[in-house]
């Protein structure tokens, strides 16, 4: 009798310790998982956070340049009688003895002629001394064709200065001056314009 009772004491406290090994795992993992959320939480907090790098401002778009139609004006007065190859709807005005050709407001084409020959070296010499439109550079640099870039504070402008036979005279051929500021595209268009100067028939 008292070895079927032994039996059965110890087979209800086998289970008993059974029962208590899964309830202390059970709440371990418990506390393991709770630890693990914690230290994550923790780490999210001290993770520094990520810097966003600076968008680039996109470069503003160079203007694009607008093809103008080509024409031959006549430019005449008492002592000057020429043709120029320029755009479609430029006008030519005698202005106190410069001879303008200019299309609009001048925005777009603007060459004044003097009709005395220049002295090429004394016009460059200038450009170079100038204080106030300071050289940054010839893009051309010959014995009767300066085309020069400068720049006033922050300001830049390309300039035409030329020197042109007209049949038996010659002539100073030049970027129109005032507040207009030109790009280098330009001023080739001011200076094909120029070198297209010939006689009036």
């Amino acid at each position: 009798m008292a070895t079927w009772l032994d039996g059965i004491m110890d087979s209800r406290h086998s289970r008993r310790m059974k029962s208590n090994t899964i309830i202390f795992a059970t709440t371990a993992l418990m506390f393991v998982a709770c630890g693990k959320k914690e230290d994550d939480k923790d780490a999210k907090k001290t993770e520094p956070a990520a810097k966003t790098a600076p968008k680039e401002k996109a470069a503003p778009e160079a203007p694009k340049a607008v093809a103008l139609e080509m024409v031959t004006i006549d430019i005449v007065t008492e002592d000057f009688k020429a043709t120029m190859s320029a755009p479609k709807g430029a006008v030519f005005k005698d202005s106190y003895g410069t001879l303008e050709v200019k299309l609009g407001d001048g925005k777009e084409f603007y060459v004044s002629i003097d009709t005395d020959a220049p002295n090429m070296a004394e016009i460059k010499a200038k450009v170079e001394e100038n204080d106030m439109h300071k050289l940054e550079k010839f893009h051309t640099e010959s014995d009767d064709t300066l085309i020069f870039e400068t720049k006033m504070m922050s300001k830049t402008s390309v300039w035409l200065d030329s020197s042109v036979k007209v049949g038996d005279k010659v002539v100073h051929c030049y970027s129109g001056r005032g507040a207009n500021s030109y790009n280098l595209a330009q001023i080739e268009l001011f200076s094909k314009a120029c070198k297209s100067l010939a006689p009036k028939e």
